[in-house]
């Protein structure tokens, strides 16, 4: 009977493990023009198709960059950044290649690294003036899902009980408290 909980609780976690996963983004400022506020993101990834809902919200707009994502522009090195797809546009947001950051222009905004992809989109409309930007870095951060806490929490506590081992029918009964 163990053995089959053991079994349960190990495909339990591989499928969450599988199911695409809501990401946010932590921006910070590194420079450019003082005071402008900064950017807020969200994104789910699935690594066997890639992004969805990849939005990024600044200054009172929102930019879907779900497409730039899937496919980033130029990219070269180290190896494992130099394709155009969406696996490369996750490793640059891991820090995974050279010198990522974002900027934020009076024409676009991008996730950018040096010699390597770059997802790109261009801007609706912002407060920066034509020729003037803000740039920083950033990082992602997994957003759990509730269901994969339930089932990892209702899991450990069968394998608690499994663990047990089993009681004896009480020594102390009322009959033998007289």
């Amino acid at each position: 009977m163990k053995s089959a909980f053991i079994i349960t609780f190990l495909l339990a976690g591989s499928a969450a493990i599988a199911a695409p996963i809501n990401y946010t983004v932590a921006f910070s400022y590194l420079g450019g023009l003082p005071g402008t506020p900064l950017p807020s993101a969200t994104f789910t990834y699935d690594s066997g198709a890639g992004f969805s809902n990849f939005v990024v919200s600044w200054e009172g707009v929102n930019y879907d960059i779900t497409a730039a994502a899937n496919q980033p522009i130029g990219a070269s090195t180290p190896p494992s950044c130099s394709s155009s797809t969406f696996a490369t546009s996750f490793l640059a947001l891991e820090q995974q290649c050279t010198q990522e950051i974002w900027i934020g222009n009076g024409d676009s905004f991008s996730f950018t690294a040096a010699d390597g992809p770059s997802i790109d989109s261009p801007c609706i409309a912002n407060s920066l003036a034509p020729g003037g930007f803000v740039y920083g870095g950033f990082s992602i951060a997994a957003v759990p899902e509730p269901s994969t806490c339930t089932v990892v929490t209702l899991a450990l506590g069968i394998l608690v009980l499994c663990g047990m081992p089993a009681r004896s029918p009480s020594r102390h009964t009322f009959a033998s408290r007289r």
